[in-house]
């Protein structure tokens, strides 16, 4: 009995390869990408210094120095992080999955085994936590 050569018994399905972005997840993607930038950018480590000197004499300046503006944030950008914040009460998994790729551009191996996954579903797990992103920003904007 001869076999089709087109046919293939028990093969596995076909993974997503992982630096491809799917047509419909493209906006979701860039929209990830300055998500992070901004992430970053917001939040730096800050010290904490002693406050005893503050209180002796001259050790103010003359002249006020000049307040830092906070940082103008893009409505979409804001959208995306509520709906990343909304994500990681429901399903953190994939909420720290997004997290993991975009804020700490971690690369694939480090993420997987951050999250206990196996590597070769990764680009179905990122490809269905953008979806849940898209989606709940969709429910936020009705």
């Amino acid at each position: 009995m001869k076999i089709a050569d087109d046919v293939i018994l028990y093969s596995k399905p076909s993974r997503l390869p992982v630096d491809e972005v799917a047509p419909q997840h493209r906006e979701v993607h860039n929209l990830g990408i300055r998500w992070g930038a901004w992430q970053n950018v917001r939040y730096q480590p800050a010290t904490c210094n002693s406050a005893e000197g503050d209180f002796k004499e001259g050790r103010y300046p003359d002249t006020t120095p000049p307040s830092t503006a906070a940082q103008v944030a893009d409505p979409q950008v804001m959208a995306f992080d509520s709906a990343w914040r909304l994500m990681a009460r429901r399903v953190p998994g994939h909420a720290e999955c997004i997290r993991l790729y975009y804020v700490e551009r971690d690369d694939l191996k480090l993420i997987c085994r951050k999250l206990i996954l196996n590597a070769g579903n990764f680009g179905w797990y990122i490809s269905h936590a953008r979806s849940m992103v898209r989606n709940i920003m969709r429910e936020l904007d009705s």
